[in-house]
């Protein structure tokens, strides 16, 4: 009922109601309680940005990302290395995660080392589509979180792929009281570190993890895609995309094949008991850990691609919740 009367506020009183008004009063007095620092005019000046993403080559599509602060330059990264190997070396086996795993360490050690907010210091793109640039770096981070990715177009044209999310599982754990509204904590991604690029700052935005995804093919837009997965995106973008583009995936096929997440340091494989060779794999090599079907690490992947009819279809990672909806 608090978070109803929330949205009932805010269809009354628009924006200016939630962040200049009694909601977000609420706000600010529960993060002040905890010794926060947020203050009214904190809340009272929100601002949003329409930037142009970020894109590759990849095969005949080209790929589209967010550009900084999130973490979409890591899965160009990951492909501007993947697409060295011809297609036949893209099967999915041992041999695709020994390349992940050499193509994950490059990609994710550029992440910690660069990115960053680029109002408060330039994040060269460079670097990530260089196949043969490395940095050593720390890469640690949740392996859950809260995330919801969805993605929609319809017969006029228009498309939307979307992710939101509140970081960890269940954001910070603290619910605005009176208001059934969970405040995040996306700030964890933040470093102490006074020389680090990344480093906490006021009014500076963290690197992040969010990058709904989309593709487009001759020039128009032929596939939406994303999923949750904290740290693991880039590597579940680059699963999806591998089996839409290489594999000739229908959607619905490409994000319900078993696949692997290498985890946060690079030091393990999760890998799903259902993907080809794990179960050897596990037995050889220490580091590999087998995970059941539908492990939420694997993340809750979503496309809707532009067939050769033109026709749009969909596909629902079962390992979710989600479905394919078709709305009047």
């Amino acid at each position: 009922p608090d978070l109803a009367s929330v949205l009932q506020d805010i269809g009354r009183n628009g924006i200016n109601g939630f962040y200049r008004g009694e909601v977000g009063a609420t706000i600010v007095a529960a993060i002040k309680r905890r010794d926060g620092f947020i203050t009214a005019r904190d809340m009272a000046s929100p601002s949003s940005q329409w930037v142009e993403p970020v894109g590759m080559q990849y095969r005949d599509v080209t790929v589209l990302e967010l550009p900084p602060p999130t973490q979409g330059l890591t899965a160009l990264a990951l492909l501007t290395r993947l697409q060295r190997l011809p297609p036949a070396e893209l099967a999915a086996g041992p041999g695709l995660i020994a390349a992940y795993r050499a193509a994950r360490d490059a990609a994710y050690g550029l992440r910690d080392r660069l990115i960053s907010d680029p109002d408060f210091a330039p994040v060269p793109a460079e670097p990530f589509l260089d196949p043969d640039a490395a940095v050593t770096a720390d890469s640690v981070g949740p392996d859950g979180g809260d995330t919801v990715y969805l993605c929609a177009a319809d017969e006029h044209g228009n498309l939307v792929s979307l992710i939101q999310s509140v970081a960890y599982d269940f954001g910070s754990g603290i619910v605005a009281e009176g208001t059934g509204i969970l405040l995040q904590n996306r700030g964890c991604y933040f470093k102490l570190d006074p020389a680090h690029v990344n480093r906490l700052e006021p009014r500076k935005r963290t690197m992040h993890t969010l990058i709904p995804a989309l593709a487009m093919k001759d020039g128009r837009p032929w596939a939406l895609f994303g999923s949750m997965g904290g740290d693991g995106q880039p590597q579940l973008h680059t699963q999806v995309l591998i089996n839409l583009v290489d594999h000739g995936l229908d959607p619905q096929e490409a994000v319900a094949r078993p696949r692997f997440r290498i985890r946060a340091g690079g030091q393990t494989v999760g890998v799903e008991a259902t993907y080809p060779g794990a179960a050897e794999l596990a037995r050889k090599d220490a580091s590999v850990q087998l995970l059941p079907q539908a492990h939420h690490t694997l993340g809750h992947a979503h496309a809707i691609v532009l067939d050769s009819h033109a026709v749009w279809r969909a596909g629902a990672d079962p390992r979710s919740d989600g479905s394919v909806e078709t709305v009047p």
